[in-house]
């Protein structure tokens, strides 16, 4: 049982080619993406509604897809135009569209309800498409299910054990206590960790003196995807007063957007998109 009336990321914008076919399994619905002229990006069911051959294993014609079996040729909006040995094409010869939406170079498709698809719901990825941010496009891939994966999101206490070497560096993560709270189809979770040495994450790329207060804020929301601000700085410039923390120059700061959603095993388990 899924969440439909949502948006899930199906790819990078980059992944989609300008003139080819893409194809991935969102929801256990095989989706074919392809840029029409114009460089927009539809979403189609990526099965002929003739023998249920993959559209994807077909080729692009124009703004159009021509089903690789027996030839039928199908518009952007999943209309059938073209019956290869017959002079009329029937109403109802058609495959699923799906709303799609690109924002910040994350692909969006609407898995519920077409009428109730509102990119006002999109998630605020800004970061992957900001000059403030570099960011790293990517996936992870987890033979798990995919709802252990959302209860490791949910709680970076075990940043301390799990990671250890690298992101935690200090048990005082998992014993801060966190802070939480309602957003919009989701909650927000804080965890500020006071007076604790830089993890070796941080001084591997830069030099800090001393002890750093440190934040964890993240908006966990559905489907599953996860918008995080992190970061620490040095305890010595903290009692000088000043801006907020997470503001000041010499704080180290970090983003991260991830969407989670199961995949088939042949393409991973469970996919995750990390970004940053």
């Amino acid at each position: 049982m899924f969440v439909r009336n949502c948006w899930y990321v199906i790819a990078w914008d980059h992944e989609v080619p300008e003139d080819g076919l893409f194809s991935r399994t969102v929801l256990g619905e095989a989706i074919l993406l392809y840029r029409t002229a114009g460089g927009e990006i539809t979403a189609l069911r990526d099965r002929c509604c003739h023998r249920l051959a993959p559209l994807s294993k077909g080729r692009k014609e124009g703004d159009c897809v021509r089903c690789g079996y027996h030839g039928l040729l199908f518009d952007a909006t999943g209309r059938c135009i073209e019956i290869p040995g017959s002079e009329t094409v029937p109403a109802k010869a058609r495959v699923q569209r799906y709303p799609l939406a690109v924002k910040n170079k994350w692909v969006f498709v609407w898995m519920g309800d077409p009428a109730r698809a509102d990119p006002a719901l999109l998630p605020d990825n800004f970061s992957c498409d900001h000059p403030d941010w570099d960011y790293l496009p990517g996936y992870l891939h987890y033979s798990t299910p995919q709802q252990l994966i959302c209860d490791n999101l949910l709680d970076f206490s075990h940043l301390s054990y799990v990671h250890e070497k690298t992101l935690g560096g200090s048990t005082a993560i998992a014993q801060a206590r966190a802070e939480i709270e309602a957003v919009p189809r989701g909650i927000r979770v804080t965890r500020r960790v006071h007076d604790v040495p830089p993890p070796p994450y941080y001084r591997a790329v830069r030099q800090l003196p001393g002890n750093l207060d440190r934040w964890f804020i993240y908006d966990f929301l559905l489907p599953g995807t996860l918008l995080m601000h992190s970061g620490g700085r040095p305890v010595a410039d903290l009692r000088r007063g000043g801006a907020r923390p997470d503001q000041q120059p010499g704080a180290v700061r970090a983003r991260a957007a991830v969407e989670l959603h199961p995949q088939p095993i042949a393409e991973g388990a469970e996919t995750a998109d990390p970004v940053h």
